[in-house]
């Protein structure tokens, strides 16, 4: 009876040791920036005074800039290169930046939300397509190729919301080219859920059964892109797109006369940020391209209205012209 009375009392100091230990992080870490709660203490670490915690399943800290950490497939922190930078555009810049606006971020990163952003403000706006039916990525390759500027051969607009096709990223193969051909221009990178990102792209194209937007990729050979050797998987996507912001971040900083405008599309204050830069109003920020599987949660009568509507004219068409 005595030894439990004494293991009780024992398990009971440890976990009030523990308590303590973790407030006294969690307090140092609101004072001092160079340390994050983001998640590993276990909860059997914690023993009965894990109810305390809003998620008791995990707690970890880490350093900024620190690698990821993964555990059984999770990623438990975000390292600083797959976080949009809220400072990244001076205040004496807002609704003042310089055209043309290019995207340089990837595709399923809120390409056509920023397209249709735009659009909305009325500000002349491609997205993929930069002519009738010649594609941005096309164009703007053959241009180089040409001796040109980059967009010297595709359709005139002032934002170009998507540059790549998926055997061919622009963004990565000609960003220099992009630098001083347009030393005024304004850089856009997009920011997302990397694992949700990942979702999207091995569900792309949404009407087909494969192969899928990672798989074309890791067949093609563009820069950095991850092997073709194995099975994707998030993470060597994310460790590619990383690198990726790593340098456009560089090459920014080391030509000031361009401004690098960072958005994360998943966070609730980004219409009004956007509003903020370019003066255009926060309704006109919207989820646009969700793939329905992955996204129940989106409206989708517009759509399939708009499909609906399609397949009518193509029925009397074709009844026009006995097919039926």
């Amino acid at each position: 009876m005595v030894n439990a009375d004494i293991r009780c009392r024992n398990s009971i100091v440890a976990s009030m040791v523990a308590a303590i230990l973790v407030a006294l992080l969690i307090l140092f870490s609101s004072k001092n920036n160079n340390i994050e709660v983001a998640g590993l203490i276990k909860e059997r670490s914690l023993g009965p005074i894990s109810p305390l915690f809003a998620d008791p399943k995990t707690v970890a800290f880490r350093l900024p800039g620190a690698p990821t950490v993964v555990e059984n497939g999770v990623r438990l922190s975000t390292p600083d290169c797959l976080k949009a930078r809220s400072d990244s555009v001076p205040a004496s810049l807002f609704q003042n930046l310089p055209k043309p606006f290019i995207n340089l971020g990837f595709p399923k990163m809120g390409t056509t939300t920023i397209h249709n952003y735009f659009k909305c403000g009325r500000v002349r706006s491609t997205h993929w397509l930069c002519g009738r039916k010649l594609k941005c990525a096309e164009c703007i390759k053959e241009s180089v190729q040409s001796g040109l500027p980059p967009l010297s051969l595709c359709e005139h607009a002032d934002v170009f919301a998507q540059l790549d096709v998926n055997y061919y990223f622009p963004q990565i193969e000609l960003l220099e080219e992009f630098v001083h051909a347009y030393p005024n221009a304004t850089f856009f990178l997009t920011f997302r859920d990397m694992e949700k990102w990942y979702q999207s792209i091995s569900a792309e194209p949404k009407w087909s059964s494969g192969p899928f937007l990672d798989e074309l990729i890791k067949k093609s050979d563009i820069t950095g892109s991850p092997s073709n050797e194995g099975r994707s998987n998030p993470e060597e996507f994310s460790d590619w797109y990383c690198k990726h912001v790593q340098r456009v971040r560089n090459i920014v900083a080391q030509n000031p006369s361009h401004t690098l405008v960072e958005i994360d599309i998943e966070d609730p204050w980004t219409p009004e940020r956007m509003e903020d830069i370019f003066g255009i109003k926060k309704s006109c920020w919207g989820h646009k391209n969700g793939n329905q599987n992955l996204h129940p949660e989106l409206d989708q009568s517009g759509i399939q209205k708009m499909k609906d509507l399609r397949r009518n004219h193509k029925f009397q068409r074709m009844k026009r012209e006995g097919s039926v």
